[in-house]
């Protein structure tokens, strides 16, 4: 009997130790409320496994800051432009010469809704032409 009251004793006061607690999630990433010091380790770890290619790299690559100004101001042309036609505002500001810095902008109407933007690019001596109507839009 004492072979069995010893271990029985032993194995009671262990189990007083012996303590469950609930589980606690804690994040990792600290955009969701992790510790700020993982978000360098993260991000190294993300690039190391990035093997995807950006398909446009190229393309952007190859535009000087005349093509790139020019795209930018046709897109932000047409936006005006519908927003304008949207809201019945037809006295946009046309036939005027505006000046950018390296950037000359000319805008020109040429009737029927169309409007043409001539550029002039004083850096690399090019200029472009191009429309913009509201049949682009």
């Amino acid at each position: 009997m004492k072979r069995l009251f010893l271990p029985a004793i032993l194995l009671l006061v262990a189990s007083f130790h012996l303590q469950a607690d609930e589980l606690v999630y804690v994040p990792v990433n600290p955009a969701f409320g992790g510790n700020a010091a993982n978000g360098d380790w993260l991000l190294a770890n993300a690039q190391a496994q990035d093997d995807h290619d950006d398909p446009d790299l190229e393309s952007r690559a190859d535009k000087t800051a005349g093509e790139l100004f020019n795209e930018s101001l046709e897109r932000a042309l047409v936006r005006n432009l519908a927003a304008a036609i949207a809201s019945g505002d037809a006295d946009l500001v046309l036939d005027q010469v505006f000046d950018y810095g390296d950037f000359t902008v000319i805008l020109t109407d040429l009737g029927d809704n169309t409007l043409q933007v001539t550029t002039y690019d004083e850096v690399n001596d090019v200029t472009t032409v191009f429309t913009v109507s509201s049949l682009d839009i």
